[in-house]
């Protein structure tokens, strides 16, 4: 009798699982058949092969021709970017976008000098951000030359940590926003004094500033060169000097 009781009491796996088993394998099938139509769709469709390559600036010889036919979701936008880092190691950013349904999409964002600094008979252009290019690197003409204190450590591709720096990029950029780079011909920014930046204007006066707000100092200045300021003043040589003080005034010695 206990022998009985235990059988019709004990469970029936197989009844169970049979089911289970049945309905996971409909499961796959159907996966597997839904990714055999995905599969047509996308990964052999002739819609999705690349036929643009849009880039804004030059590429390695054949990296175009290369995509070219290739299904647009198996390029892979990591291998695109490290070679353009490569290419242009001191890019700001380069971005690799795909624009279905077959369009690859290429943006560098090159860093251009705006300074340039002298380190141990080795030239160094400065880019806005303070970060050092190619060393040596051809240079336009208008690049005004920054002089930084000898203990500030200059890297290719890296950003230079100078307070002094910073200090004369804000400078130049004011200059560039209230347009007096078009009125007068600068030769350098001496950042080597702290707390105090110098302009110098060539053959002609220094500039110098003490503490910041530069482009209201020179807003001011701007409005009394328009009104014949230096009209007004005596002739001012290559020793003489305006002085751009913290409260805004502006003094001179002739």
């Amino acid at each position: 009798m206990g022998k009985r009781k235990r059988q019709k009491n004990s469970l029936d796996w197989k009844r169970i699982l049979f089911p289970i088993l049945k309905t996971g394998l409909l499961v796959v099938f159907a996966l597997a058949f839904l990714w055999g139509i995905v599969y047509v769709a996308v990964f052999r469709n002739p819609v999705f092969n690349v036929k643009r390559v849009l880039s804004n600036q030059p590429l390695p010889p054949g990296m175009k021709s290369s995509f070219y036919g290739t299904n647009i979701f198996s390029v892979s936008l990591k291998s695109i970017y490290v070679k353009l880092r490569d290419v242009y190691p001191y890019a700001r950013d380069i971005r690799v976008v795909k624009r279905l349904p077959n369009t690859i999409e290429i943006r560098v964002q090159r860093r251009h000098p705006v300074l340039f600094a002298r380190r141990n008979g080795v030239i160094y252009p400065i880019d806005e951000d303070g970060v050092a290019l190619e060393a040596n690197a051809s240079l336009p003409r208008e690049i005004l030359e920054v002089y930084l204190p000898r203990d500030v450590e200059i890297r290719e591709g890296e950003a230079i940590k100078s307070e002094s720096l910073y200090l004369a990029l804000d400078l130049l950029s004011a200059l560039k926003k209230l347009g007096l780079l078009d009125v007068f011909e600068f030769d350098y920014i001496d950042a080597v004094q702290p707390f105090e930046l110098r302009l110098r204007i060539k053959n002609g006066p220094l500039w110098k500033f003490r503490g910041g707000h530069y482009e209201e100092k020179l807003s001011v200045f701007k409005k009394r060169l328009m009104s014949s300021f230096l009209d007004e003043l005596p002739h001012l040589t290559k020793n003489s000097y305006l002085l751009f003080l913290e409260d805004g005034t502006i003094t001179f010695n002739p």
